[in-house]
């Protein structure tokens, strides 16, 4: 029997982002080293070089031009008390020679105040701290004078109907300081949980990460700032306070969050006393109020690495990995996308001197026996041991325990088992079937399986490539596909004469990932390379998804109605074993072919109105869960397949059917819309 090869992707979680885009970065917190970087859902930055002598010798665009990291090792981080620690691009991954001690980081932070006084900010970097305020010359300098110390006088009070601004759409609430740009921090909150959780904010002149916070669910923020911001979900101390009584709240946060503050802190602005490490010292204090697994949104400016002064900082391959040295970078945010997405090196390289992309980053620290903790307490609390995480690692081997044949496994990749909470709903409904069914269910834990590759996507492939040997065939699921009707078999997509197979997404003209479009174009058709790299183009200058959907549809017009390649299969719309949930409002029917449902974020899950829903397309960043009650895997077995269902979610078949024909012939005349798009990039 051939090994097969199911797959399915997301496109957007690889597309290249226009730059001056502003993004959110999000981490959580580790109490020591930092961890391998890994993938959820598009967050994945930075790539892991098997090799570190050929990493050392990458070369990186700088203001002094190409630098090797082998000399950002010997004359930066070395010079300023930082291992680096593993080989990543286009951001390495560094640690700090020091012990993290917060009793000291807020004494010397109190005892640097002293210096402060009244006096206009300097318009230039004083003489002698150049070195330091420049990274030993690796950083740009431009002059832009600010004097902001009067934006210190503005407080809170003054948004007199706060209660009902933060009942606003985020956009409109960011249209009160005409900065569109930090919608990005609300799309990271928004993926991550904040209901009914405290939060730390680094104040800005105005009170935008506040609100966002609010409308986001969490229940109560302390705003530490130079700014009174008070309000019944709202405290303020200033940072002066905050330093005083660190203590009371040292890890006591379940997510620290700032945009547009932190690049500027050191720098004078505001008034506060020059520092060139000022941004790195209060990054050490916010985390040490954040409690472990905590997350930190960090809304910075990304570009080559330079100090706009007195305004800003630009942060690049120099400095960034010493901004967030010590913690796991786990997810990246645009305003052009509210799902999380990446940072190339390319993208950096590609922007002029000064100009930058600002970015929300989401970080987390952990520690490696705390990772262990985890795993033991996330396969305690399964009712088989463990055994349907799908593999054990025994010394340098990796074990899959599974004796039967025909051996079929089921696999997801993400980045940790902590991620599983993002997906539960989905997961459980993959483990149950995979029990009733006999299939062998894996979730894969990235770090497990010694991947390197610089695309997520074939990080991903890598894993399935070690673990195929050991199964006839491998379907691979995200981890937000749920199963919604069980009884249906993963054989009725196996085909003899076929080793890997697709399916042609509903909601557009997309197969899989970019790069394997070309995979199947260049395989098959080499005589259309000129074509190949026409259709290249929109991807590589790609600013939304108006050129990434031109990219597809080029492609998709080389491949024409072929759905058969050799030994590579593609499923025709509506024939794929899994279609995305929110193109029919979450209705479903097991009499048009409803096997698994996509995009079920948990998240992103919305109360069920209690009226009849109709099978149209609508948002896919909300669905509904067409289950009742949770999924109990003790329950899951042969003989038990039937799962309760909202009937509300129920669909009539010819009513589905005809809204699925109609949506696809709407997407058929888009993919000759974006095909037409081509003629812009063709002329060049």
């Amino acid at each position: 029997m051939p090994r097969i090869y199911f797959t399915f992707f997301l496109l957007f979680c690889t597309v290249t982002i226009v730059f001056y885009l502003n993004k959110v970065y999000v981490y959580e917190r580790i109490l020591g080293q930092t961890s391998l970087w890994n993938t959820y859902s598009g967050g994945e930055t930075r790539t892991i070089f098997q090799d570190p002598n050929i990493f050392l010798r990458q070369n990186v665009r700088t203001h002094i031009g190409d630098i090797s990291f082998l000399e950002f090792r010997e004359e930066l981080y070395k010079k300023y008390g930082y291992d680096l620690t593993i080989p990543t691009y286009p951001f390495v991954t560094v640690k700090s020679k020091y012990v993290m001690n917060c009793t000291w980081e807020f004494s010397d932070w109190l005892e640097q105040q002293k210096k402060r006084s009244g006096r206009r900010p300097r318009a230039y970097i004083p003489d002698g701290e150049q070195r330091d305020f420049l990274m030993n010359k690796y950083s740009g300098v431009s002059y832009k004078y600010t004097d902001d110390r009067q934006k210190l006088n503005i407080t809170y009070k003054s948004w007199d109907n706060i209660a009902d601004i933060v009942t606003w759409h985020a956009r409109d609430v960011l249209r009160l300081v005409d900065d569109m740009s930090g919608i990005s921090m609300h799309y990271a909150m928004k993926n991550y949980y904040l209901d009914g959780k405290r939060g730390l904010i680094l104040a800005s002149h105005h009170p935008i990460v506040e609100v966002q916070a609010i409308q986001n669910g969490a229940s109560r923020i302390l705003s530490v700032g130079q700014v009174s911001r008070e309000t019944n979900d709202i405290s303020s101390l200033s940072l002066t306070e905050f330093a005083n009584q660190h203590r009371r709240y040292s890890q006591s946060f379940d997510f620290v969050a700032t945009y547009g503050t932190i690049e500027s802190v050191g720098l004078g602005r505001y008034g506060d006393v020059l520092d060139a490490f000022g941004d790195l010292q209060m990054m050490a204090m916010l985390g040490c109020s954040l409690k472990k697994w905590g997350l930190f949104f960090l809304g910075i400016p990304i570009g080559r690495d330079a100090v706009i002064f007195n305004q800003k900082r630009i942060y690049g391959h120099a400095r960034l990995p010493m901004l967030i040295a010590g913690f796991e970078w786990i997810g990246t945010f645009g305003e052009d996308f509210q799902a999380s997405t990446e940072i190339t090196g390319p993208e950096i390289d590609r922007l002029h001197k000064f100009d930058h992309m600002k970015r929300t980053l989401l970080k987390t620290k952990q520690r490696k026996d705390e990772l262990k903790v985890l795993r033991q307490q996330h396969l305690a609390e399964d009712p088989e041991d463990g055994k349907t995480v799908g593999y054990e690692i025994i010394g340098d081997e990796i074990k899959y325990n599974v004796v039967e044949k025909p051996k079929i496994a089921i696999v997801s990749v993400l980045r940790s088992l902590e991620q599983t909470k993002f997906y539960d709903i989905a997961i459980s409904t993959v483990k149950c079937y995979a029990k009733i069914q006999g299939y062998h269910y894996i979730l894969a834990v990235e770090k497990d399986f010694e991947c390197y590759q610089k695309d997520q996507f074939f990080r991903r492939h890598c894993i399935i490539a070690k673990i195929l040997p050991n199964f006839d065939a491998v379907l691979f699921l995200d981890a937000d596909i749920g199963v919604v009707y069980p009884k249906r078999r993963i054989e009725e997509y196996m085909f003899q004469n076929f080793d890997v197979i697709f399916y042609d997404r509903f909601y557009n003209w997309e197969i899989m990932a970019g790069s394997y479009l070309f995979f199947i174009a260049e395989r098959f058709f080499p005589e259309e390379m000129y074509t190949i790299d026409l259709c290249r183009q929109p991807y590589k200058y790609s600013r939304d998804f108006d050129d990434v959907f031109t990219y597809e549809a080029c492609l998709r017009g080389i491949l024409g109605a072929r759905t058969e390649f050799d030994r590579v299969k593609i499923l025709k719309k509506g024939t794929g074993w899994a279609r995305d949930s929110w193109i029919t409002d979450g209705v479903w029917n097991k009499e048009i072919g409803d096997f698994m449902l996509h995009s079920w974020k948990t998240s992103q899950i919305q109360t069920i109105p209690n009226r009849r829903i109709k099978p149209v397309k609508t948002s896919m960043y909300e669905w509904f869960n067409p289950l009742i009650g949770a999924i109990h895997l003790d329950k899951c077995h042969p003989k038990n397949m039937s799962w309760n269902y909202d009937e509300r979610l129920l669909g009539d078949s010819e009513e589905m059917m005809e809204s699925l024909t109609e949506y696809r012939n709407r997407v058929t005349k888009q993919q000759f819309h974006f095909y037409y798009r081509m003629k812009s990039f063709a002329l060049f």
